[in-house]
């Protein structure tokens, strides 16, 4: 924040806020503290605080929606320390960016506002630190809970242009241009003068331009009608779109010549409001520039996410082979059963298309054809479900992906509130959850179409809304079985054959599940069991109360102490990928 525009924000908030009761601190963000009062006259006011490293401030804008403070936060520990006290006043030495609210016979509440390491610490009366919002390493001991509070000192080569005189001014001016050279000199002049920044040295060195008067004697005036009151901060924003915070500007007086080209200028009648309104709603662009690349990373991994889903699932299609191939085979096989002979692992038989040609298939001994042949078969009704399941993943996540490419391509880069907005929305409508609110439209649809994922189970969404949870490896199935797992949940397993644990989420604590929810998960039972490839599988099921650990055997060895039955056809949820 200028300190200059600073100096009048602190000296009308001592004029409007000495003698209020403090209500309290309110925190409005990761950044932003709100000190809450009431004054003689019964109005409730704000004084906000901004500690970003970047751009600290403190005016007062309109007030944010409270949060709930932060566990050992500034203001879950030190809150409670300026309720009820009254404001005795607001101090702020002229050159340095410290503002510090005197309460009558209590603490202070100190504002540390240089960019780079802004804070806000409690000092008691007895001038002792009581604690700090932060603690940078280069504060060392000054702000030290149990330690005299120390302002910051300037470095002995800055000149204090609030105490200067107009000659050791003018000099320290000419030395700082003839250095600068041909770069630009407000910036190499205000690194000499403390409590100054570019803005200022620019329109002093503008305004002795101007009017061909020295820029020290221009400077000593503007400073001292700027302690006295006697000018106001002003906002140059462009006329043309005045709601384009990206083109303000807070200039620590109304510089004496027209606006350039299109801006205009305006201001408050308070100090302290018209830096809020600024502040504030350059803070809101920046945040809403923040959310909008936050946004679109979680966008472009959830695309990335689904190529590699999609890549997986073509993988899995590949490896079935040639569904068809099996079943010539095994034909041949069968046809040529009477001529077959062996070759190694390979049994050739008269190609019963072509009786002049003869086919060489794989069969290792000591199969034998008929056998093989059934085996074969078996292969390719195998191939044929899962190439038609693999087709089914591949293009419900090309459809997911295709559409999410497009709500990319659409919007972007959003960096202004309202196309961020727009972003946000269409995320929620193709089901990312992003800002969703439990029990919402766009929480349903986000979980209906981004089941959660755990590390080692698969986890599949039921059509009335339950979540389904298969293990991977045995390991994982002790790990969902045992860990994961409530009491009350409904645990299957294929019955008689190794296989996966699955888990039916009860949190009804349901004596028994619903139909159609219990054959979809004996469904996903079957299908992660070595019987997947029969047309019926027989899956017990029970609540994972009655599930037992077999002692010294394998992880994911399991004894039931009871448990029913219920045939179905391996399968898996529409709704999985």
């Amino acid at each position: 924040m200028n300190n200059l525009v600073l100096q009048r924000v602190a000296a009308t908030l001592d004029a409007s806020i000495r003698g209020a009761l403090v209500r309290g601190l309110t925190e409005e963000g990761p950044w932003r503290v709100r000190l809450d009062l009431r004054t003689g006259e019964g109005r409730d006011v704000c004084l906000t605080y901004c500690i970003r490293p970047e751009s600290p401030w403190m005016a007062r804008p309109s007030p944010r929606p409270a949060l709930r403070p932060r566990p050992g936060g500034f203001v879950a520990r030190y809150g409670n320390d300026l309720r009820g006290a009254f404001v005795g006043g607001v101090d702020k030495p002229s050159a340095d960016r410290t503002v510090t609210v005197r309460l009558r016979g209590g603490p202070s509440l100190v504002a540390e506002l240089a960019p780079g390491s802004p804070n806000l610490v409690l000092v008691g009366g007895d001038g002792i630190v009581v604690g700090a919002a932060r603690r940078p390493r280069a504060a060392g001991d000054r702000v030290a809970p149990g330690k005299p509070y120390r302002v910051r000192d300037f470095p002995d080569s800055m000149l204090d242009p609030f105490r200067a005189s107009r000659d050791d001014l003018h000099r320290a001016i000419e030395r700082a241009a003839a250095e600068a050279g041909d770069s630009d000199p407000a910036r190499t002049i205000a690194r000499g003068l403390a409590g100054l920044g570019p803005t200022d040295i620019a329109l002093v060195l503008a305004e002795a331009a101007s009017a061909g008067r020295r820029a020290a004697d221009v400077l000593t005036e503007r400073l001292a009608a700027m302690i006295d009151g006697r000018l106001e901060p002003v906002v140059e924003s462009r006329a043309t779109d005045p709601a384009d915070v990206s083109g303000w500007r807070l200039l620590p007086w109304e510089p004496a010549g027209p606006p350039p080209g299109d801006a205009t200028r305006w201001a408050l009648g308070d100090a302290s409001l018209t830096a809020g309104r600024f502040h504030d709603a350059v803070d809101r662009l920046r945040e809403a520039g923040d959310r909008g690349r936050a946004l679109v990373v979680i966008l472009d991994r959830e695309i990335a996410r689904l190529r590699r889903t999609e890549a997986r699932v073509e993988a899995d299609r590949a490896g079935f082979g040639d569904a068809d191939r099996y079943r010539a085979w095994g034909e041949a096989l069968l046809a040529g059963v009477g001529r077959a002979r062996r070759a190694g692992d390979h049994v050739v038989v008269p190609d019963p298309w072509d009786e002049t040609r003869t086919i060489s298939i794989p069969v290792k001994p000591p199969t034998s054809p008929p056998k093989a042949a059934e085996q074969y078969f078996v292969r390719h009704r195998r191939a044929v479900r899962g190439l038609a399941e693999a087709e089914r993943r591949r293009d419900r996540v090309r459809s997911r992906r295709t559409r999410l490419d497009q709500v990319r391509d659409a919007h972007g880069d959003p960096a202004n509130p309202e196309d961020v907005d727009a972003l946000e929305r269409a995320m929620q409508q193709a089901g990312v959850p992003v800002a969703v609110r439990a029990g919402s439209r766009a929480a349903e649809q986000a979980a209906r179409a981004m089941p959660p994922r755990l590390e080692g189970v698969r986890v599949f969404r039921a059509r009335d809304g339950g979540s389904i949870l298969a293990g991977k490896t045995g390991r994982d199935n002790q790990r969902l079985t045992f860990q994961l797992a409530g009491p009350e949940d409904f645990w299957l397993h294929a019955l008689g054959v190794p296989g996966a644990h699955v888990v039916l989420r009860n949190d009804g604590r349901s004596a028994r599940p619903p139909e159609r929810a219990l054959e979809e998960a004996a469904a996903v039972a079957a299908h992660f069991s070595d019987a997947r490839t029969q047309s019926a599988v027989d899956v017990q099921w029970t609540r994972r109360k009655y599930v037992r650990k077999a002692k010294g055997a394998p992880p994911g060895t399991v004894l039931l102490k009871k448990f029913e039955t219920v045939r179905v056809k391996p399968a898996l949820p529409d709704d999985f990928y």
